[in-house]
Formats: structure tokens, C-alpha cells, sequence
């Protein structure tokens, strides 16, 4: 009886899963939209990096190939115990502007400072911040400064999909944007760090007047919170038009999800645990009866789950219902890796680019 129960629970929770993946999609598409004649601020790239020697020319080279008519570049070496600063140095021909790392101040996390100092140098009207490991496309500054103004948005944050989808660091990719879908309410949007555009002024104002923000694990989702309020937050989910993407190396993608899934939650512990034991119940049907008519059911549904979530981050069709048919081995791996970052959380062991995060704000 109650591996019946538990069958029907897991077929409840992929239901709700697709449910919800496929409501976040259409909400947070991102139509085409056409050549506008309206003014064109100028966007100030900002990239802060530390240790980034391998991927920092690939995303440089993206970025000055941009086709948006004003556009300033700066990017800021914060701390970086390799080359990272002589490599940026070199594209200063190319008119992009090196800030050097300042000392961290107290009460700072590293990456909210040199935001903070990269806002501070901008002169555009709009300040694009982007990781280092993303990439841009030709047309994309253009793109979403035309979805910026069409929808009046002081801040839009975008979730990038994947393109080179044939790398192991893809295939067993974490689910780090699923949980952003996932939880996804037209009524209060969440944030996604790798790329976001926000009004510079108001990121000034915030930075001078809000100090809960300077040690904010979450960043850009403290910032949206007030500007959800107002209806000038937006949340997008990118595509081939927009051509925002990412490219993250496996162990960083593990380091980054045990960083954020656990401030993800609401720092909650009991949040946290019903997550993880949610999953546990998907996979329950394959270890209780692997080999029964009854699982097959489930586990159906949690590869049509999978293909819904990776169709969309994965725009490669192929690849897209072979991360479908893994999503077993990767809900597995996002179990260890939420119970790993729960543990260190508790333990205070949590790093981000070697720097300890003790005092951070979670929440």
C-alpha cells in the first residue's frame, strides 16, 4: 500500500512540476520585437572578474563584437591570483576600461563591492551586468534594450539557455535555472545573477542608501524586490533571439550550486528539506520497484518533466530529450549538492572564489 501512495505522490509532484515549468515559460518568453527609432541610452557593460584567465577573451570578444552604437566596457579585476589583470589590460586598444581591486571593506561580500565600484564608474544610463562565463550575441545589448524600453523596465534580469550541449558540463548539468522556474510567480519574479540590466542611478542610490544589500548573497533578487513592487522588474527567459547563454565549467557549476541553492530557499532549513525530500520521493518508484509495471508511470512523467525544462534551456532538440531521459542522475546530484550546501551553510565553510562567506546575508 504505501508504495502506492508514494507512486501517486511522485506522479503528483511531476504533474505539478510540469505545470508550473510550462506557466514560467510562457510568461516569461520574450517576444520578437522590431527595430524601434527611439532614443538609444547608452548601456555600460560591467564585468567584475577574480581568477577568470581561461574564459575572460572569449567574453570580451563577444562583447566589444556587440552591435549596439553606445556601448562602454569595464571590467574589474577583483583580486585575482592569476594573469586575469594583464589580460584585460590587454584589450584597453579596444576601449575597454580595467578597474584594480580595492581592499574589501567590512560588511561587504567581494562580488557586491565591486559591483558597487563598477556602478560608481559607469556614465551610461543603463548598467549591464554580466559573469564572465556568459555569452552575448552580436544583436543582443540591442535586442534587450528594445524590450527594456518597449516595457518600461528599470531592471530586467534573464535566464540564459545552453548551446554547447554535447560538453559533459552540460549534459550532467546542475538545475540551478529550474528552481527559478520553478517557483516562478507572475506576483513576484525571482532573479537570475548571470545577466541583468538595471537603471544606474537607482543601483547607485541602493548601494549609497541600502546597506542590506552589501553583503546580500542574492544580490540581484534584494534589488528587484522593490522595483516588483512598481511593476518595473522584469524576469525574462532568453532564447536564440535575445542569444543570451552560458557556458560554466563543471566545477564552478558545482561551487556555484552549493553557494545559492540553500539562500534560494529562503535560508530555511525546513523549506530546504521538503525540497530535498520531494526529490526523494520522484525517485523512490526506480529503487522501490525498478522493474515494475507501476513505475513506469512516474518515471514517464519526470522524463516529460525534464524534456519541458531542458527544451528550453537546451535549444538543441537531440540533446534535449537525452537530458530528459538523464534527469534521474541529475536529480540525484542536486540532492547531494542541496544537502551539501544546507551542511556547509550550517557549518559557516560556504566560499565564493576562495574568499569564506561568514557574514553574509542570505536571505
Amino acid at each position: 500500500m504505501l508504495i502506492y501512495i508514494i507512486i501517486g505522490l511522485a506522479c503528483l509532484i511531476h504533474l505539478i512540476v510540469i505545470y508550473r515549468i510550462y506557466r514560467s515559460i510562457r510568461y516569461l518568453h520574450v517576444p520578437e520585437i522590431a527595430e524601434s527609432t527611439d532614443s538609444t541610452p547608452t548601456v555600460s557593460v560591467c564585468i567584475a572578474v577574480r581568477d577568470e584567465t581561461m574564459v575572460m577573451t572569449q567574453c570580451l570578444e563577444r562583447v566589444l563584437a556587440s552591435d549596439y552604437p553606445k556601448l562602454e566596457v569595464i571590467v574589474m579585476d577583483d583580486g585575482s591570483r592569476d594573469n586575469t589583470g594583464m589580460l584585460i589590460k590587454s584589450f584597453a586598444h579596444a576601449g575597454v576600461r580595467f578597474i584594480d581591486g580595492k581592499e574589501l571593506p567590512s560588511g561587504w561580500l567581494g562580488k557586491n563591492y565591486a559591483f558597487s565600484i563598477l556602478a560608481k564608474e559607469a556614465v551610461g544610463k543603463y548598467v549591464f551586468f554580466m559573469d564572465v562565463d556568459t555569452h552575448i550575441e552580436v544583436t543582443t545589448i540591442t535586442r534587450l534594450m528594445r524590450y527594456a524600453e518597449k516595457t518600461k523596465s528599470q531592471m530586467v534580469s534573464i535566464v540564459p539557455i545552453r548551446t554547447r550541449t554535447r560538453q559533459i558540463s552540460s549534459i550532467f548539468a546542475t538545475l540551478r535555472h529550474f528552481w527559478i522556474l520553478l517557483r516562478f510567480s507572475p506576483k513576484n519574479p525571482l532573479s537570475e545573477s548571470s545577466a541583468w540590466l538595471i537603471d544606474r542611478d537607482y543601483i547607485n542610490d541602493e548601494f549609497k542608501n541600502n546597506p542590506t544589500i552589501h553583503d546580500a548573497m542574492l544580490l540581484e533578487s534584494t534589488v528587484a524586490s522593490k522595483l516588483r513592487k512598481n511593476h518595473t522588474y522584469r524576469l525574462v527567459l532568453s532564447n536564440p533571439w535575445l542569444g543570451v547563454s552560458y557556458d560554466k565549467a563543471r566545477h564552478s557549476q558545482l561551487e556555484t550550486s552549493i553557494r545559492l541553492l540553500y539562500p534560494q530557499s529562503g535560508a530555511s532549513y525546513i523549506g530546504s528539506i521538503f525540497d530535498i525530500a520531494l526529490m526523494y520521493i520522484t525517485l523512490a518508484p526506480l529503487v522501490l520497484v525498478p522493474f515494475s509495471y507501476y513505475a513506469l508511470v512516474p518515471v514517464v512523467l519526470q522524463m516529460v518533466s525534464g524534456y519541458v525544462y531542458t527544451r528550453q534551456t537546451w535549444p538543441n532538440k537531440t540533446m534535449a530529450v537525452f537530458g530528459a531521459v538523464l534527469m534521474p542522475v541529475i536529480v540525484l546530484q542536486e540532492i547531494l549538492l542541496y544537502t551539501t550546501s544546507i551542511y556547509r551553510y550550517a557549518r559557516g565553510t560556504v566560499t565564493w572564489k576562495g574568499r569564506p562567506i561568514k557574514t553574509a546575508n542570505i536571505k
